[in-house]
């Protein structure tokens, strides 16, 4: 089926007619040369990931010291996996392509690019921190204003990318009739929606923990993502109870 543009309405012989995957309905199944550059860029963000190193390990202890980043470099993998899923789900789902959402699309491969580095040395600090320093982190700050600094400057990476996820999804709804959204999809386009949301006010608040708290709690600017994770499990369980309740009308 052709990508979805908003000068034309979906016919709902069409819609019904769609590829459908855990109870919605597929209107972007056809791969577009956005979603190939999508694609493209974050496997390039990944590769950039994994050969950050200085080269190829020319003894035992360099390739002891290469594993021993192997913990911040799973972690960042699913980090960025997160924000290629949702999009994949976005693209898959709705298969709306308008000139906002390809600026939206675009400005993500950007912000990724930039944001690759800094995601790799904050989950290289965290791991350190939490083994005690037996994890390395080879980063390091002459001033507390770096410090600062830096984390903020994380926070800001992934609160652009959650705005800009958000802001796919408010396309979607602001076109939610020209797509033929049935009562199901509606809840379920909320939920996601509302998910990275959350993400974004997690990105204040460690930005705002970055910048004005004690410095000896500035690193737990960084732990406040993990409160997007447990949002998103507790959100997933409501969102099952809302589910029952539209089936059962």
């Amino acid at each position: 089926m052709p990508i979805h543009r908003p000068d034309t309405c979906l016919t709902q012989e069409q819609v019904n007619g769609l590829p459908v995957e855990q109870n919605f309905r597929l209107r972007g199944t056809d791969t577009t040369r956005l979603d190939t550059l999508i694609d493209a860029a974050f496997a390039f963000a990944l590769t950039m990931l994994v050969i950050s190193e200085d080269g190829v390990p020319n003894s035992f202890e360099e390739l002891t010291a290469g594993v021993m980043q192997l913990p911040a470099l799973t972690v960042s993998f699913a980090v960025l996996m997160m924000f290629w899923f949702g999009h994949r789900k976005w693209s898959r789902r709705y298969g709306l392509e308008t000139a906002a959402t390809v600026i939206v699309s675009v400005s993500l491969v950007f912000v990724l690019l930039v944001y690759i580095y800094p995601l790799r040395m904050i989950f290289e600090g965290m791991f350190s921190f939490l083994t005690n320093g037996r994890l390395p982190w080879r980063l390091s700050f002459d001033s507390y204003s770096q410090a600062r600094g830096f984390f903020a400057f994380y926070a800001a990476g992934f609160l652009a990318m959650s705005l800009l996820m958000s802001a796919l999804y408010y396309a979607v709804m602001k076109n939610a009739k020209l797509l033929l959204l049935d009562e199901y999809e509606t809840l379920e386009t909320r939920h996601q929606q509302h998910g990275w949301i959350a993400a974004v006010v997690f990105s204040l608040v460690s930005i705002a923990i970055a910048l004005a708290a004690p410095i000896q709690l500035v690193s737990m600017s960084g732990f406040v993502f993990f409160g997007v994770f447990i949002f998103n499990l507790i959100s997933q369980q409501l969102h099952k109870r809302n589910v029952e309740k539209l089936q059962t009308v």
